[in-house]
């Protein structure tokens, strides 16, 4: 037997209409609905849930299987509550005022003892309360990264049976139920980019955007980017860029999913001094911290009201999100269950302090993976509840006032100690990542994909969201991706013949990228000099360029230019070729020495041939005659 109905709550004079599935032969079979002794605090609520404390039965009532109406192979239980203005009827269940009751529905044998149960609640709203109690729930729809390598994994998360496509399709069942919501920017982002060319994706992120459509009903509460953790970054050195990752947070939001976020109340988790600090300097006012993240609060009751948070010298508005109550959708037992044990906690709060206004607040995981069908339940069951006003979190901090002491002051806490665990990424890495990511935008300018990538891995790489590894490869691709564009850029070797001394040289450069790029020439060689610089900054259109550099001839003979492309910052070497010039003038001091020796050696032929000629005449004179 399984419960697969039950109404949220009920008042005297009206049907439970219980619907209940079974299985194996039950026709001789009776059923008995027994009420057991309210419930009147948390701890025997919990007490119960666990198996102990039920109480004595009240009163019950029983009918043979057979009697009851069926749909396919489920009952339908229509035994209902006595109308106090009526006489007694035994066929229903005697007067019962307001409270919370557990509830045994048992099968048996007639007379037998019961071989199938259900335990579940029956709330009883015999008057109205002056204060309900006010419910905010925060959902988080948050999702890993994207990342290079879990495109797979991220697609599947959007799709209708994905962890995110169910919490769409649970927003979607929302109607006219408050709630305040954390939407993961890099989340919607990536999803909208993958909505573009998948329909089913296309449904999930279309379901949120209907659902943002009443900001009267949905607060969208201020998250960065991607999710961080705050205190671990202040300790490693990296919170400096988190006001900026709130900032483009809020705007991807805006843009994607045309809401602006609510940047006074943030949902912080986990929390310290820092954090409190950075968030604040984000224009943050209000927070939202897991109860364990602050020192014991002391309640005279179930927690159910805002308290302050003393640090850095400030004190804080701040509120914890109610493990207790988000314990109760857990658990054993069907979706009807669960449902109607999370409603009936949430009443036995409210019903604690009828008068005095209070408020719950319940946060979500942030890997969230709801049961559209259970949360459906309980939305519906939350409608027009007597007992639960649903409302956000920032109507909750307007309406709940702050929790006092005996002597009427204001309750304030401080933040329980933490150790920040390591972050994914170190200083030295994100800097040099930068860097690299800066080069490359000299290069091919700040609209090309590459750059939007090296940009997307920057902002997700502090996530606490992914695992070191994971963020020092995200890092990486920004070398990867600009090595692997830079090898389409080179020079083309060549021979160079100059002719004279000074002359302009054509270099041929080849740019395969398919768009502009801007490098840095450098020119290098000892036998030449550059009368218009050795250093260049070239814009490469597509294809061949060739461009032409002024030198200026040292020397004679064949040599070596070297030349060099780098980035613009020359960060990145792109590619180095060596030239061969063959120069075929003299130089100035060449011709001189030249011109110089001719005339020598004129100069000492001519001498030569006079003393010769003079020396062959005297001898001549010289000799007798014969």
């Amino acid at each position: 037997m399984t419960l697969v109905q039950a109404p949220a709550w009920v008042r005297p004079g009206a049907n439970l209409n219980l619907r209940l599935h079974l299985t194996g032969p039950t026709a001789a079979l009776v059923m008995r609905v027994s009420v057991h002794s309210a419930i009147t605090s948390r701890t025997a609520f919990a007490d119960t849930i666990a198996g102990d404390g039920q109480g004595s039965v009240i009163d019950d009532v029983s009918v043979p299987v057979a009697f009851l109406p069926r749909t396919g192979s489920d009952i339908l239980v229509p035994i209902g509550l006595q109308d106090p203005g009526k006489p007694r009827d035994f066929s229903r269940l005697g007067r019962i005022g307001t409270g919370v009751y557990p509830l045994t529905i048992s099968l048996s044998p007639s007379g037998g003892d019961p071989i199938a149960s259900v335990e579940t609640w029956l709330v009883v709203a015999a008057d109205k309360l002056d204060q309900p109690l006010s419910f905010a729930w925060v959902w988080q729809l948050v999702g890993t990264p994207r990342t290079s390598s879990n495109h797979t994994e991220v697609q599947a998360a959007v799709e209708p049976n994905g962890r995110l496509g169910r919490a769409a399709q649970a927003l979607a069942s929302a109607d006219g139920v408050p709630l305040s919501l954390v939407l993961g920017p890099e989340t919607f982002e990536t999803w909208a980019k993958i909505a573009a060319g998948d329909t089913l994706a296309a449904t999930g992120i279309d379901a949120v955007r209907t659902a943002l459509a009443d900001p009267a009903r949905r607060q969208v509460l201020a998250t960065p980017y991607v999710p961080l953790d705050l205190p671990s970054l202040y300790a490693a050195r990296l919170s400096g860029g988190v006001v900026r990752d709130l900032r483009v947070g809020t705007d991807t939001v805006e843009s994607v999913l045309g809401v602006l976020p609510d940047p006074r109340t943030v949902f912080l988790d986990p929390i310290d001094g820092p954090a409190i600090s950075i968030a604040r300097d984000a224009f943050a006012q209000r927070f939202i911290v897991r109860e364990s993240a602050v020192k014991p609060v002391p309640h005279r009751l179930t927690p159910a009201r805002p308290f302050g948070i003393a640090s850095g010298g400030r004190v804080y508005p701040a509120t914890a999100g109610n493990a207790f109550v988000d314990r109760l959708l857990a658990g054993a037992g069907s979706r009807a269950e669960r449902a109607q044990r999370f409603l009936a906690g949430l009443s036995l709060i409210a019903i604690e302090a009828p008068s005095v206004p209070r408020g719950i607040v319940v946060t979500t995981p942030g890997n969230w993976n709801p049961d559209p069908a259970l949360i459906a339940i309980v939305l519906a069951g939350l409608r027009d509840n007597p007992f639960i006003r649903a409302t956000t979190v920032d109507d909750y901090f307007t309406n709940a006032p702050f929790e006092t002491d005996d002597n009427g002051s204001q309750v304030v806490t401080t933040l329980a100690p933490i150790h920040p665990k390591p972050p994914t990424v170190t200083v030295e890495q994100l800097s040099a990542a930068k860097a690299s990511l800066a080069s490359f935008r000299s290069l091919v300018g700040d609209n090309a994909p590459r750059v939007k990538a090296g940009e997307h891995a920057i902002l997700i790489a502090p996530s606490s969201a992914l695992a070191s590894s994971t963020a020092a490869h995200e890092l990486a691709t920004i070398d990867a991706a600009a090595g692997a564009f830079l090898r389409s850029i080179s020079t083309t070797r060549r021979t160079i013949t100059l002719t004279s001394r000074t002359a302009r040289i054509p270099l041929s450069f080849r740019n395969s990228t398919g768009q502009k790029v801007r490098v840095r020439v450098h020119l290098v060689s000892s036998k030449l000099t550059f009368p218009e610089g050795a250093d260049l900054v070239l814009d490469l259109p597509p294809r061949n360029t060739t461009k032409r550099f002024l030198v200026e001839a040292r020397t004679s003979g064949t040599f070596t230019m070297r030349v060099t492309l780098t980035t613009a910052d020359d960060r990145f070497t792109i590619a180095t070729t060596e030239m061969t010039v063959r120069s075929t003038v003299f130089s100035s001091i060449g011709v001189l020495l030249t011109v110089g020796a001719l005339l020598f050696l004129a100069v000492w032929w001519g001498n030569h041939i006079w003393r010769s000629r003079r020396a062959r005449r005297a001898t001549t004179i010289a000799e007798p005659a014969l």
